[in-house]
């Protein structure tokens, strides 16, 4: 006990240092012990990241958004032992790896199949912890490292991500192992890299982009050597027999290889819409995509771009980011002439470009960035070395406190309600069992579509994922407008919670539907238990014309 050390000192101003001195070498022993054994560190770093996670599982609810198409292909993928047709998914990569794991249970619960797809997520997230620690580990010492790798596992958005079961977890890790690699001096774990770089673009296809720094730098890294060709030519052979396999399969149950076709379809579409101005009426973003212009666009691009870049950085990245580009330029510690540098901006400049088109068309997604996180963490480890060097033991306490206050704050404030959550996707699946076609995004959540799914659970296909079943009256002034025109293409049924979920005239008929008598109410949520207030109407077209032709 440092009383019992200090027993009989004169707390003299003096004195007061040198008990500061003892406290902070004392701690800085106790801190450089834990991180003398790095196994023992990061498997503590890797329960953590885990035990947070699972915190985070809402046990009880299916996933939603992009994780619903990826887990039906993944289902189908797994019942019938080959790539299903049907599906527009490039990017099936994820899919059939958690196929792989789908075949080996057979669960009779379908949230049994959608736990085991987020965990399979959170597993690999979390397990990204030891690539990134190894390759923060060519750039600072390990006990550097070993602080810089709890930014990664502890990240709040991370976190979320991987509890929503989506394909980032994967994404990340191989392009975190396609580095660590490509850095190594032996040519046989580059030539692996070229492969591990393979498996990344089939996970997303804007990976494959991937590999133009990776054959730039493989010039510079083996410069001076015998031979080169050859090797490159091996290394491009090894990257192309891993990737043929599946973009064989994948024009054989879509006619698309997913990879190159994308790309060029990217191409095609700045080239309409973009430089030639053409105007585009089925763009899934048509809001975002007004004033079609290459200006526009490009405006579009760096401004989104600039706002979530920022965002990928808030909580947990942004001070010693700050911190480390302030070093780096005052210090010049970033030599160009080190090859793994200039990797690793080539890796972000060529990886952000996909990112770059998107922001442009208007998607507001911060998941474009997360492949650069790894790259976040090794820069990081930079100001982590220069803040810690006279003072370990208190820099690693307060960067571990940070870090957990940041992340469980940051968690808190964007955790969904999940009494509300449950709730919505319950009344999701009486909208599905008592309607037919119905107005679009009616309610709070996105479980429509799930709840579709369980209706024809197991027996899956494509249909159940494009389906279309509603119908969006956000072009329409009237309700009554709405109807008529939507008669032809089924609209049977109405659905409202009273909030504005891009109609004003579907928000006003939850709380005065006596203007409208041809609609006859078959289903009011408050009837049923629950707190939020959904109401189903089943529209009377007889009724209807009657008024309307009357009026």
């Amino acid at each position: 006990m440092l009383v019992t050390v200090l027993k009989g000192k004169d707390l003299s101003p003096d004195n007061t240092k040198t008990v500061r001195m003892i406290s902070n070498t004392k701690l800085d022993r106790i801190v450089s012990s834990l991180l003398s054994k790095p196994i023992y560190s990061l498997a503590a770093i890797i329960a953590v990241g885990f035990l947070i996670r699972a915190y985070y599982v809402p046990h009880d609810l299916p996933i939603s958004l992009d994780g619903i198409t990826y887990f039906v292909y993944a289902v189908e993928t797994s019942r019938i032992y080959q790539l299903p047709t049907g599906y527009i998914l490039p990017n099936n990569g994820w899919p059939v790896f958690v196929s792989f794991f789908f075949s080996l249970f057979s669960f009779n619960d379908f949230l049994d199949y959608v736990l085991l797809q987020r965990y399979l997520a959170i597993i690999i997230s979390v397990l990204t912890t030891i690539p990134i620690y190894l390759l923060c580990k060519k750039f600072v010492d390990k006990n550097f490292a070993l602080i810089a790798v709890m930014i990664f596992a502890f990240e709040p958005r991370l976190i979320l991500n991987s509890v929503g079961g989506l394909s980032e977890s994967l994404f990340i890790l191989l392009g975190t192992i396609t580095l660590l690699l490509f850095f190594s001096n032996n040519i046989k774990s580059t030539y692996v890299a070229f492969a591990i770089a393979a498996l990344f673009a089939l996970v997303r296809y804007e990976g494959l982009l991937a590999i133009i720094p990776l054959s730039i730098m493989f010039f510079k890294k083996y410069r001076g050597e015998q031979k080169i060709p050859v090797k490159f030519a091996i290394a491009i052979a090894i990257f192309l027999l891993t990737l043929t396999p599946m973009a064989y399969l994948r024009i054989e149950s879509t006619g698309q290889d997913g990879l190159i076709s994308h790309f060029l379809g990217g191409a095609e579409h700045i080239s309409r819409f973009v430089i030639q101005e053409l105007p585009e009426t089925d763009d899934p973003y048509p809001i975002e995509w007004q004033g079609n212009t290459a200006f526009y666009f490009l405006g579009r691009a760096v401004t989104n771009l600039i706002k979530f870049f920022g965002l990928a950085l808030i909580p947990s990245f942004i001070f010693f980011m700050s911190v480390s580009i302030i070093l780096i330029a005052k210090n010049q510690m970033m030599r160009l002439r080190d090859y793994r540098i200039l990797t690793m901006i080539l890796f972000a400049i060529f990886l952000l470009i996909p990112a770059i088109y998107a922001y442009g068309r208007g998607i507001q997604e911060v998941r474009y960035i997360f492949v650069l996180i790894p790259i976040f963490v090794v820069i990081s480890s930079y100001a982590i070395k220069k803040i810690s060097n006279k003072n370990l033991g208190l820099t690693f306490v307060c960067i571990v406190t940070f870090l957990l206050i940041s992340s469980f704050v940051f968690l808190e404030m964007n955790k969904k309600d999940h009494k509300h959550e449950k709730e919505s996707f319950l009344i999701s699946m009486d909208i599905v069992n008592n309607t037919g076609i119905i107005n679009a995004d009616p309610i709070d959540g996105n479980y429509l579509k799930i709840a579709r799914i369980l209706q024809k659970w197991p027996n899956l296909n494509s249909e159940v994922v494009y389906k279309t079943d509603k119908i969006s009256p956000a072009t329409f002034h009237s309700l009554e407008e709405f109807i008529e025109k939507n008669e032809s293409n089924g609209l049977t049924h109405l659905v409202t919670d009273g909030k504005n979920h891009g109609s004003e005239f579907i928000k006003n008929m939850h709380y005065d539907d006596s203007k409208y008598p041809y609609l006859i109410k078959i289903y009011d949520s408050s009837k049923e238990g629950y707190e939020y207030h959904v109401k189903i109407y089943k529209i009377d077209y007889t009724s209807f014309h009657t008024i309307h032709n009357a009026g």
